[in-house]
This record gives structure tokens, C-alpha cells and sequence, in this order.
């Protein structure tokens, strides 16, 4: 290649370049957002993803899928989340209303219903849904599926604890499937089996043969 073809090769790349961005330009996305993926569109993200732009979210990057929106990074400050997918980032508090959280650390705020496949729970009020995976720091758990993960302080306060471990906190009125309990107190509820390592045991309906009840 000679240097002929080399600065038109060079001119047509930029000019690539420069169209995509005056395509879809950052100073044109929503407040907060800094880049949007997947073919999502400015125009797209106010029509569809009206309640986005209304929540106060900083550095954040969106893209879209089959299932609606999906938050790759970027920190979430204050709002309410209508379904989608959570890829990853930082939320600070506000009301989260069903969608896929995949990672990223949830600080404060209420979880309404959805699916959580990983991540770090700080604090807040879980009230419903699915818990696959991750760690749970402080908060209470009012309703709901656990079935994996660490529960490391706060209160379960209904639902079912299917399996993982139990590190402290305060256990009622649920029922206990499975996992290992190492310490806090079990005051209520339903123990059906799993690993009993030490704790305070008050109150509720034991049902584990395999082994003892803790007095």
C-alpha cells in the first residue's frame, strides 16, 4: 500500500468515525447518560424508557434487548426502576420494580419484586422475589425466595430459605429448607432441615429427623 492509499484508507475511517458520532451525539443523550449501545436511540429511551430520564442516575450506560432495558454501569442515585435487566453499577436507594439485577452493589432502598442473581446488598427492605446468588450485608427480607448466597446480618422476616449459608441476623417466621445456619437467632418459623451450627434457637417448628434440635 502506498502512502496514496494509506491517507485515503485513513480519511474514510474518520470520516466512519465522525458520522457515528454525529449520529447520535453524547450532548444529546438524557441527563445522566453518557452512551447508549445495542441500536438504542435517544428518541427510543424517552419514549419507552420514560421513567430512565425521570430517575436521578449519573455515568450511566443503557442498551436494550427482547426483554426491554438493560443497565450496564453507571450509578443510580434515586427513583424507580420499571423492569429490565441490571447488568452492573451502583445503586444508592430508591424503589426497584421487577427486571433482572445480574451484579453490582445495591446500597439502600426498597426491592418490590425481581429477580437477583448477584451481587452486594448493603442495606434496604427486600419485600418479594427471587435470590439466586451474592452477599447480603444488613436489611430486612419481608417475603421471598433465598437460594443461594450469604446472609450475613439483618432480618428474614418470611418466605423460604431453600440453601445457603447463614452467618448472623435474626431469623422469623419462615421456613428453613436448607444451608447453614452458624449464628443469630432462629425465633419462629419452620426448620425442615440443613446444617445447624450454632445460634440461639426461641421459638418455631422443628421438623429436621436427620438431626438434633438445638436447645
Amino acid at each position: 500500500m502506498n502512502r496514496l492509499e494509506l491517507n485515503k484508507l485513513i480519511k474514510e475511517e474518520l470520516k466512519e468515525i465522525l458520522n457515528e458520532r454525529l449520529d447520535d451525539p453524547q450532548d444529546d443523550y438524557p441527563t445522566g447518560i453518557i452512551y447508549l449501545k445495542d441500536g438504542l436511540t435517544s428518541k427510543r429511551v424517552l419514549s419507552h424508557y420514560e421513567w430512565v430520564t425521570e430517575a436521578w442516575i449519573q455515568d450511566a450506560v443503557l442498551g436494550e434487548d427482547e426483554n426491554g432495558l438493560i443497565w450496564y454501569e453507571g450509578v443510580w442515585l434515586w427513583g424507580v426502576w420499571n423492569e429490565g435487566t441490571w447488568e452492573d453499577g451502583i445503586w444508592e436507594t430508591g424503589d426497584f420494580y421487577d427486571g433482572t439485577w445480574k451484579n453490582g452493589t445495591w446500597k439502600n432502598g426498597q426491592w418490590h419484586y425481581g429477580i437477583w442473581e448477584d451481587g452486594e446488598w448493603k442495606d434496604g427492605t427486600w419485600y418479594d422475589g427471587e435470590w439466586k446468588d451474592g452477599n447480603w450485608d444488613d436489611g430486612t427480607w419481608k417475603d421471598g425466595t433465598w437460594e443461594g448466597g450469604t446472609f450475613e446480618g439483618g432480618s428474614f422476616e418470611g418466605g423460604v430459605w431453600e440453601d445457603g449459608t447463614w452467618e448472623n441476623g435474626d431469623f422469623y417466621d419462615a421456613e428453613w429448607q436448607g444451608g447453614t445456619f452458624k449464628a443469630g437467632t432462629f425465633d419462629g418459623g419452620t426448620w425442615l432441615g440443613g446444617k445447624w451450627v450454632d445460634g440461639e434457637w426461641v421459638d418455631g417448628e422443628w421438623y429436621d429427623k436427620k438431626n438434633k434440635k438445638p436447645i
